[in-house]
């Protein structure tokens, strides 16, 4: 049997993970980051096929209990992106270190398929609109309020505007 790969994405709101078989999602599995993780419904025989986790995270809390869930689960250690995997792509803005490493991550990805200047625009617990140069760069961007975080920022600042 191939050796399968997890992916793991923490972000401020969800955990993603992928099970990739060669270059095929085979599962995908979403959990809120606030929640127990001890439910996280990632079967046995999940664990036991798979050799090797990939880890990109922007919420050092919740990948500290991650990594620690996951040493008491499977008994390894994850590979993180881009402390143990380097990220090959240049980053021109002007604080490289204080660039998202989801936003990174996503631009890399548009770049792959596209092979020219790219935007993206990815909609989460923030919208960010990031830009990459013909060449691949990553040339910054912008972040914005996610459609939730601006709902809930509505609600509490404003007399009228109720919940939705």
């Amino acid at each position: 049997m191939t050796p399968m790969l997890v992916a793991v994405d923490i972000g401020n709101t969800n955990i993603h993970l992928g099970l990739f078989e060669d270059e095929k999602l085979v599962k995908h599995l979403r959990q809120r980051a606030d929640a127990d993780l001890d439910n996280l419904s990632l079967e046995s025989s999940i664990l036991e096929d798979t050799s090797n986790f990939v880890l990109a995270s922007v919420n050092p809390r919740i990948e500290e209990l991650f990594c620690q869930w996951l040493a008491s689960k499977w008994g390894g250690k994850p590979l993180r992106i881009p402390k143990d995997i380097p990220l090959k792509m240049p980053i021109l803005a002007e604080n490289p270190e204080r660039v998202g490493i989801d936003r990174l991550l996503n631009a890399l990805a548009a770049f792959s398929r596209t092979q020219s200047a790219t935007i993206v625009v990815d909609m989460g617990t923030a919208i960010t609109v990031d830009a990459v140069s013909r060449r691949g760069e990553f040339l910054g961007g912008i972040i914005a309020p996610g459609l939730e975080t601006f709902k809930e920022a509505l609600h509490t600042r404003t007399a009228f505007l109720p919940r939705v």
